[in-house]
């Protein structure tokens, strides 16, 4: 593959200086080995003869054949799965155990004869999974909240809205990031919007208050359009939604804390030079740090609209941004993508001048001038090509290109706070062996972004296609791979699961002696990456997949993979992993721990050493020929410590099962929201050569 040019690497010691240095000031107390004790050992996969084992989930329901039926709880430990039918069963729980086993199956039928909507179907899960929330059939039950009881039982409660129905818009209610309220749409008139405050009751279990219904001012009203959905910030403080007058393009609702202690505040917003918002279906983009709101809007007035927000979700003056050089911004159904940061919105543009627009912005929510990034050698956003992806560190933006010059794009892009500008350099990806993209396939990037993953168009040649991405956000080569035994991917799979840390690619394949294909990625001592060993694995039972598009997924604490299977066999069917892993058992927030889970099941009672690191490459090499997947980096030196008090079990000894836990505090640092950090650990072994036995996976995590 030919490289279009150069990148320079993105500079970030400001916030790996002050995160070492926060990290020295927290009040944690840890035994660590010596540093000599890791440095010796190295990281590579050690793994059994089969990393997954299947498991198999049988209920007496038929499960609803819908991409937001199925939710799982932040820590993995509870699956919720609405059932297509209602009656005696409206939704299936399932717990499960800490090595990713389902221990318990609980069938449900809702109070009153309640039934979940069926216009509006889906389930939300609270980001602490503490309760989740899905809309009700109306009459006895607008809302229902889920909820663990205190003997572990599924419960569930019916919250009925003041003003009526929810109206039939294939909507769901929308949680922030506290699980403080939910909120969900309402009939209109007395009730555009309602919000339902969640507090502990007096067992500590979270329990619905009484529904608080939001009317917009002046006649307004929602928009009530197909698949609209409430935008909230990450610490809840506002609500936004689309309105449908002049002077209410935007409407904004600000919610105290807790959301019942005052009046809710509506506050519209209009758009300069009768600018609006062309399709209120197409999701709000919402800074990470809540700060602004951003929107499509008309391409001759400015196809961008950025709202700042107050932090007490207040909004400011909308601003127009008009894209460069006459471009608009093409493919007006997808949302705005904006990075880790808040600093930078991406979308698809119209003219060879700009087959991507850039538009920097502030952290007061400032938008600075937009930038279009022409793709290289002609190159251009293929017709059929799937919505633009940004990598989870928000390094680069990836876009399908034409199959004979590029058929992937790689856009790098860095952001200047100083000016608030952004630059951009685009490369063209041309798949190896003449491969092509499938045509309805998308991608999949690794939350490091090294790794995308794809389907093929061809089924001898290129079942998967993988594109290695150096550290700098520059594409290296990609690999076209067949798999073997006449295996190929099934088409209702719209993309593969890649591994945040981009050790493996999943995909349900075709073949009834083989449902998954789940390949093993490894990186050489150059970190160049490569394809290791194919594994694939039969549904429970000999049953297949029945996937909704892109169906198969990854638990949030990676510890297995789960898809639906036959509603005549296998309900549920889940992949855990074997091989010696990290799990991570919350999201990486700045300014909490990051709580750890360290397990490899064939070494109970060992001791261990855990490692952080800021980056995989370059790796450190061993005597045997083994390498350590962590770089000897400052934030390494940090973790491996004796009584550094960031650093919470990162040595110890595992239990019987295999097990041990850990906790790293990550300070406060907004810069480094986006960020990957790289964990492992190893298993001491002194009868080994390098006083090491079993030695995990790289983990990647990028903090939010």
């Amino acid at each position: 593959m030919k490289m279009q040019g150069a990148v320079s690497a993105p500079s970030r010691p400001g916030f790996e200086s002050r995160l070492a240095m926060s990290a020295r000031h927290v009040v944690f107390v840890i035994r660590c080995l010596a540093l000599a004790a890791l440095l010796l050992g190295g990281i590579v996969r050690v793994l059994p003869a089969q990393s997954l084992s299947p498991a198999a989930v049988l209920t007496n329901a038929v499960l609803l054949d819908h991409p937001h039926g199925l939710v799982i709880s932040p820590d993995g430990s509870w699956l919720l799965a609405l059932t297509a039918s209602g009656g005696a069963t409206d939704l299936v729980a399932v717990e499960i155990d800490e090595l990713g086993a389902p221990v318990s199956v609980q069938e449900l039928g809702f109070p009153s004869s309640l039934n979940a909507s069926t216009v509006n179907p889906g389930i939300v899960m609270s980001p602490d999974g503490r309760f989740a929330a899905l809309y009700g059939s109306g009459g006895v039950g607008d809302l229902i909240i889920v909820r663990r009881g205190l003997n572990g039982d599924t419960e569930t409660i019916a919250v009925d809205f003041p003003g009526g129905n929810v109206p039939s818009l294939d909507s769901r209610p929308v949680i922030p990031q506290d699980g403080r309220y939910v909120v969900g749409i309402g009939s209109g008139s007395t009730q555009d919007l309602v919000v339902v405050p969640i507090f502990d009751d007096v067992d500590g279990l979270p329990t619905p208050a009484a529904p608080l219904p939001v009317a917009f001012p002046s006649n307004g009203a929602l928009p009530f359009a197909n698949g609209l959905l409430p935008a909230v910030t990450r610490d809840g403080d506002a609500i936004i939604v689309p309105g449908v007058q002049t002077a209410q393009d935007l409407l904004v609702v600000s919610v105290p804390t807790p959301a019942d202690s005052a009046p809710l505040q509506v506050f519209p917003v209009a758009y300069p030079n009768f600018n609006q918002i062309p399709d209120p279906e197409v999701a709000i983009a919402v800074s990470p740090d809540g700060r602004w709101v951003a929107t499509r809007g008309s391409a001759t007035v400015g196809d961008v609209v950025v709202t700042p927000l107050d932090p007490a979700g207040v909004p400011g003056t909308a601003v127009n941004v008009l894209l460069p050089s006459n471009n608009n911004a093409a493919r007006p159904e997808e949302p705005l993508l904006v990075d880790p940061r808040g600093r930078v919105i991406a979308t698809a543009g119209t003219l060879i001048a700009g087959d991507l627009a850039l538009v920097p912005v502030n952290a007061l929510g400032v938008p600075g001038t937009p930038i279009n990034v022409a793709f290289p050698a002609n190159n251009f956003l293929a017709a059929d090509a799937p919505p633009l992806r940004m990598s989870p560190d928000g390094r680069y933006v990836a876009a399908a290109g034409s199959a004979t010059v590029g058929d992937l794009v790689v856009v790098d892009f860095d952001y200047f706070p100083a000016t608030n500008t952004v630059s951009a350099t685009p490369y063209n990806v041309l798949f190896a062996s003449s491969a092509n993209r499938r045509t309805n396939a998308d991608f999949s990037i690794s939350d490091d972004g090294e790794v995308i993953a794809t389907y093929g168009a061809s089924a001898t040649t290129s079942d998967l296609v993988i594109v290695d991405i150096d550290t700098f956000g520059v594409p290296v080569t990609s690999y076209s791979i067949a798999l073997p035994a006449s295996l190929n991917v099934s088409t209702n799979s719209l993309r593969p699961v890649v591994d945040p840390g981009g050790g493996w690619v999943a995909a349900p394949s075709t073949n009834t002696a083989a449902d998954l294909t789940y390949l093993r990625l490894e990186r050489d001592a150059s970190c160049q990456l490569f394809s290791s060993i194919f594994e694939t694995f039969q549904v429970p039972f000999g049953d297949n997949f029945d996937l909704v598009p892109n169906d198969l997924a990854l638990a949030p604490t990676r510890q297995f993979l789960y898809g639906r299977g036959s509603a005549s066999g296998t309900d549920l069917a889940l992949f855990a992993f074997q091989d010696a892993r990290i799990f991570p058992l919350a999201p990486a927030w700045l300014g909490r721990a990051l709580p750890l889970r360290f397990r490899s099941s064939l070494d109970g009672g060992a001791a261990y050493q855990a490692g952080a690191a800021f980056e995989r490459c370059p790796p450190i090499a061993l005597g045997d020929g083994r390498l350590i997947g962590l770089a000897d980096d400052p934030l390494l030196q940090l973790s491996i410590q004796p009584m550094d008090p960031a650093f919470f079990g990162f040595s110890g000894v595992l239990d019987a099962d295999g097990v041990g836990f850990g906790a790293m505090f990550i300070p406060f640092v907004p810069e480094a929201r986006g960020f990957a950090l790289r964990f492992s650990f190893v298993v001491l072994d002194a009868g080994d050569p390098t006083g090491i036995g079993t030695i995990a996976a790289t983990t990647t995590i990028v903090l939010r």
